[in-house]
């Protein structure tokens, strides 16, 4: 099964979720776009450049994603993911979502705010919670 995480920039919380995937589901594979990586000029940018707060969250419980390179949803990988999840408030996935997104029926929604203008003790928090999700998801698909 092919799995996409989606979130607005794949700078946290879709990056966060592959990476737990692909640690988790060795039978299955996953990526990660954001909807707005290009408009906000982050598109191919590492997450170890820059001031996000993912690289620690994810260190501080055995993950590197210091390399990690934000990327750009597009249709076509909408098209080759079996499922299409997206980590956004249903607000935003309302407001960020493309329609071939919207119109795939491939997508379902994990509610996990944003943590751009939250503290970085949010991050954290985050984390953890979209670690449990993917336990689920995992569980789920075998």
């Amino acid at each position: 099964m092919k799995i996409l995480f989606v979130c607005r920039g794949n700078i946290g919380r879709s990056q966060m979720a592959e990476v737990f995937f692909a640690k988790m589901s060795k039978k299955n594979s996953v990526t990660s776009a954001g909807t707005n990586s290009r408009e906000e000029g982050i598109e191919g940018v590492k997450l170890g450049i820059g001031r996000w707060d993912t690289p620690d969250a994810m260190k501080e419980i055995g993950f590197d994603v210091s390399d990690k390179v934000s990327k750009q949803l597009t249709a076509e990988m909408i098209n080759n993911a079996d499922r299409v999840i997206v980590i956004m408030t249903e607000e935003e996935s309302k407001r960020l979502l493309p329609d071939y997104a919207k119109n795939s029926g491939k997508v379902e929604l994990w509610q996990i705010e944003d943590g751009k203008y939250k503290s970085r003790g949010y991050t954290f928090e985050i984390r953890d919670v979209i670690k449990k999700h993917v336990e689920e998801l995992v569980r789920e698909i075998g």
